[in-house]
């Protein structure tokens, strides 16, 4: 034992300490993934995702994050939230879209019953001038909302349609089309790659936390806006939202195809 910083190459193995069994043999540099977190270095597969790091960029350096609601705006607004009526909203009213409405690709919002605040709606809605300016300009703007909580990163693209709950995150002025960056987020090799670099914030049942701060961290294929591959993956999310359930998966698998072959995996 020496009180020194290791060389990059050292040898690093990593145990499970109910064993002990060896999880994987690895350096030094697997101590440095994004956020100095540990999660990596502990993950049997990380040799395979570690590409993903070298060639992408933090998606807090090539996009705008924001958080949605804090609690307290939530209670602020929650008389003013109401069950729109069937049909279109009016145009001074705004789509309340919770953590739960958010699936990748889709929102379920009027499919699926929402809590919030501890009570349920069916199409949960608030006028747009209950808002501050601040907010009232996030929810008008085109942008990405991703939910707070889940098994795997689902982001969710709005137009201008929708004010994000509480523990949701907004992503708007970004390098690349939302679309082709959603379909990045929503990818199988994301989804490995965000519990490789952050499992160690896995609750019970494997659920993972989605916050602004982890979010900015993840990185994301360092690849100009004006790559062909960058449109070809913005036009396949936008078949996403028009797909049936069979279509799907076929656009799901050339998603993760084009996705792994911009990391470079």
């Amino acid at each position: 034992m020496e009180k020194r910083v290791p060389a990059p190459a050292a040898p690093l193995r990593m145990f499970d300490g109910g064993g002990p069994a060896l999880l994987r043999r690895g350096s030094q540099t697997d101590l440095d993934a994004p956020g100095s977190v540990w999660s990596a270095a502990l993950d049997p597969a990380w040799e395979a995702l570690r590409p993903c790091v070298a060639n992408g960029v933090p998606l807090g350096e090539m996009a705008e994050l924001a958080a949605g609601l804090t609690v307290a705006e939530a209670y602020e607004l929650r008389e003013r939230v109401f069950d729109a009526a069937p049909g279109p909203l009016p145009s001074d009213v705004l789509i309340l879209l919770t953590t739960g409405l958010i699936h990748r690709h889709h929102s379920l919002w009027g499919r699926k019953d929402a809590l919030v605040l501890k009570r349920r709606y069916a199409r949960p809605a608030l006028p747009q001038s209950a808002l501050p300016p601040r907010r009232q300009a996030q929810a008008r703007a085109r942008k990405l909302v991703v939910a707070g909580l889940a098994r795997r990163p689902n982001a969710v693209l709005d137009g201008g349609l929708a004010q994000a709950a509480v523990s949701t995150t907004i992503i708007t002025g970004a390098a690349w089309p939302l679309g082709a960056l959603g379909a990045v987020l929503n990818s199988e090799i994301v989804a490995r790659l965000y519990r490789a670099l952050f499992g160690g914030l896995a609750l019970a049942g494997g659920y993972l936390r989605f916050g602004q701060r982890e979010l900015a961290l993840l990185p994301v294929p360092d690849v100009p806006a004006g790559d062909p591959r960058v449109a070809r993956l913005d036009a396949l999310a936008a078949d996403m939202v028009r797909a049936d359930t069979f279509a799907r998966a076929d656009l799901d698998a050339q998603i993760d195809a084009l996705v792994g072959e911009l990391y470079g995996v």
